[in-house]
């Protein structure tokens, strides 16, 4: 009998030089293809962000806002300063508290006065409420009212004060300077004589008020100071 014949399958590995032939080829054809392609026709995009580095964020800035003079400006803010930008903080607080006298030699008196304010707004008007007692235990009490005027919107002009009783002696001018300081002058109704000047200080984050105060006269002809007043007030309901 013939002897029967066995094929045997070899299974052949890959070989890898053909293989990486092959890809490279490949890879060079693509590239040919698209670099024969004129350029004016290859749709190019940009990214804004790419453009500017990310390191310099105000220039990013700059280039968004830049050319946009297409875009609206924005409504100007109106001021946000109230009309009365100190006396708010201290208004409705009776203010009490004692009085140091000094002559106009400097010398402190040998006696305490005692006294306080107090400041009431309603809209553009302010009334001051204030009393005063003396060594001999009378008491001066005394209502002040004045009105902003009306194109006043920042509290920056003088106010005046004027008594609320017809036989008032004095009249008073203050003015605000913001965040914490009140600068006064009283004047003789009738002769317009400057009587007074004084400086109202809110300290202590508002707990206290400081107040010093100059008594003057025109007796001799030129104002001359005659005394101070050195008050320190705090509220009476603390």
């Amino acid at each position: 009998a013939a002897p029967r014949l066995r094929l045997r399958l070899r299974h052949q590995k890959p070989n890898l030089t053909v293989m990486l032939a092959f890809a490279v080829s490949a890879a060079l054809s693509l590239l040919a293809v698209t670099l024969a392609q004129p350029l004016h026709n290859t749709p190019v995009a940009f990214a804004p962000s790419l453009l500017v580095p990310r390191r310099l964020p105000w220039l990013a800035h700059r280039r968004r806002t830049l050319f946009a003079v297409e875009d609206p400006q924005p409504p100007a803010k109106e001021s946000s300063e109230p009309l009365f930008p100190v006396l708010g903080r201290i208004a409705g607080i009776d203010w009490e508290g004692i009085c140091r006298y000094v002559g106009s030699d400097l010398r402190p008196a040998p006696f305490l006065l005692r006294g306080g304010m107090r400041y009431d707004l309603d809209r553009k008007q302010c009334t001051l409420s204030s009393f005063l007692t003396f060594p001999n235990g009378k008491t001066r009490e005394v209502v002040m009212r004045g009105e902003r005027p009306s194109g006043d919107k920042e509290g920056s002009s003088t106010l005046r004060l004027d008594p609320e009783a017809a036989e008032g002696p004095i009249y008073m001018e203050l003015v605000e300077l913001p965040p914490d300081t009140v600068l006064m002058n009283e004047y003789n109704r009738s002769s317009g004589d400057l009587v007074l000047t004084a400086t109202v200080s809110v300290v202590d984050g508002g707990e206290e008020l400081v107040q010093v105060s100059h008594e003057m006269s025109s007796d001799s002809g030129d104002p001359a100071i005659v005394g101070h007043q050195v008050w320190r007030l705090k509220s009476s309901f603390r």
